[in-house]
């Protein structure tokens, strides 16, 4: 039944229908999807998985570090390869609209 919910809304919904605890904790509602539908005691064994919940209980959450992140290169510290290509090409385009 699980293989059959392919979509991460639908594995979210699965999963907060039978667990009260994590309508409230997106860290234990991560860790109850990677073990329902990615097998993660299977694969890292049920201590690990474990240690990984404590782990991640402690830890700021990956959306703060993904927000403090951007609020770091947005005051134009250590910007990716990605943005600095975009930066390039828009040069590049603007430069070549001027020319026309």
């Amino acid at each position: 039944m699980l293989d059959s919910i392919k979509f991460v809304k639908d594995k979210v919904t699965y999963t907060l229908e039978r667990s009260k605890r994590a309508r409230d904790d997106d860290v234990f509602l991560y860790i109850l999807i990677l073990e329902k539908f990615y097998g993660l005691s299977d694969k890292i064994g049920f201590e690990n998985s474990k240690k990984l919940l404590k782990l991640m209980a402690d830890a700021p959450c990956p959306e703060s570090i993904r927000r403090a992140r951007q609020r770091v290169q947005e005051e134009g510290h250590f910007i990716g390869n990605r943005k600095l290509k975009r930066e390039l090409l828009e040069n590049e385009v603007r430069e070549n609209i001027k020319n026309v």
